[in-house]
């Protein structure tokens, strides 16, 4: 295979199949602070300590888009906190856009911000809206402590389909909201959505603390099935948050893909690189937690070095599987699962001995795929 087949990007000499010789994707938090608190919201702590981080200024924003250019990133997801909150956003999303950088972002929708929405339209942006429920109590309690979320997230909705800028929404699917999934298509379809995500229910941040809420992952796995089925009969599309999406029925999915170790299972140091407001470098969001995972910083390092000879992006690339996955025709894409839920679970990113317990989110349904 040509190593050169992608204008964007090579492959490193170092494994043709699993590793890329730079990063194509950035998720950026360009702050932390938020108008809710969710219950799931995997940021958790950081919330509270969100005026404590610097945030990037516009010409911080010139020298990050300057570098992104160099390494030929493009894909940009804007994450929070809330975006919305984030003074230079207007100036972030020009320049993303001057330099034809492919953008998504995240929003809880409490922020009406007209002139905002209005550039998200004109420059073609993926626009997510975060709703968990068609039922005002629920979704206010899931996102709490903002009693009126759910009254401006369907005004902000209700703009976004007045002036006809298309939007998915993107839904945390837990023991709250599981078992009302029909009537909530049918209320997002009514407002205009084209595609829902669904989102499984990370074990970080809040969630740490409300792990009653959760569902596992052959739930989702099988609400997934049912709410496709649902959807179809409506219109809408809808695509996977998870981990484990390669568990699902999916036509474009192929061993016979040499691009399969890239495009499924744990994208750090494969693909994606995550940026704190402050320009702090993480694996992951499972892991900005803690000071110990601190890659570098994007606007003090040459991120291509750290790319190739971060020891902690490596420590990732080489970690060892459980034995416990050998029979399972996936576990060369998925690597013994989720590192981050991993880490949290046993302290460590990887099986110490061969015999150690994967993904503790795996571990029951892999016994029934087994």
């Amino acid at each position: 295979m040509d190593k050169n087949w992608h204008p964007q990007f090579s492959f490193s000499r170092k494994n043709t199949i699993t590793t890329l010789s730079a990063p194509i994707y950035i998720k950026f938090y360009p702050t932390f602070r938020c108008t809710n608190n969710c219950i799931f919201c995997f940021i958790g702590e950081r919330f509270t300590q969100g005026n404590q981080y610097t945030e990037m200024d516009k010409e911080d924003i010139d020298r990050f888009i300057n570098i992104l250019v160099k390494l030929k990133i493009f894909r940009f997801s804007i994450l929070g906190g809330e975006p919305f909150l984030y003074p230079h956003l207007d100036y972030l999303l020009f320049k993303l856009h001057k330099n034809n950088i492919y953008i998504t972002i995240a929003t809880n929708g409490t922020m009406l911000d007209t002139k905002i929405i209005n550039l998200v339209k004109k420059f073609n942006v993926n626009l997510g809206v975060s709703l968990h429920s068609h039922i005002s109590q629920i979704h206010n309690e899931l996102v709490r402590p903002n009693r009126n979320a759910w009254q401006k997230i369907n005004e902000f909705i209700d703009y976004l389909t007045k002036i006809n800028c298309s939007f998915r929404v993107a839904t945390v699917v837990c023991e709250k909201n599981k078992d009302q999934i029909e009537d909530f298509i049918k209320f997002i379809v009514s407002k205009g959505a084209k595609l829902l995500e669904l989102i499984y229910p990370l074990p970080t941040g809040n969630m740490r603390k409300n792990k009653n809420l959760g569902i596992s992952l052959k739930e989702y796995l099988n609400l997934f099935k049912k709410t496709e089925k649902i959807a179809a009969k409506h219109n809408l599309k809808i695509h996977p948050d998870c981990h484990y999406s390669f568990f699902l029925p999916n036509k474009t999915f192929t061993f016979n893909n040499p691009l399969a170790k890239i495009l499924y299972g744990c994208s750090i140091g494969k693909t994606k690189l995550d940026i704190l407001p402050n320009g702090d470098i993480y694996p992951c969001s499972f892991f900005i937690h803690e000071k110990k995972w601190l890659i570098g910083n994007i606007l003090k390092d040459d991120v291509k070095v750290l790319w190739e000879k971060s020891p902690i992006l490596n420590k990732f690339r080489n970690r060892t599987v459980s034995l416990k996955c050998g029979k399972c025709k996936f576990s060369e894409i998925c690597q013994g699962g989720c590192p981050g839920a991993r880490y949290l679970e046993f302290g460590n990113i990887e099986c110490k001995n061969k015999n150690s317990i994967p993904d503790p989110n795996c571990k029951d349904f892999c016994k029934e795929k087994l």
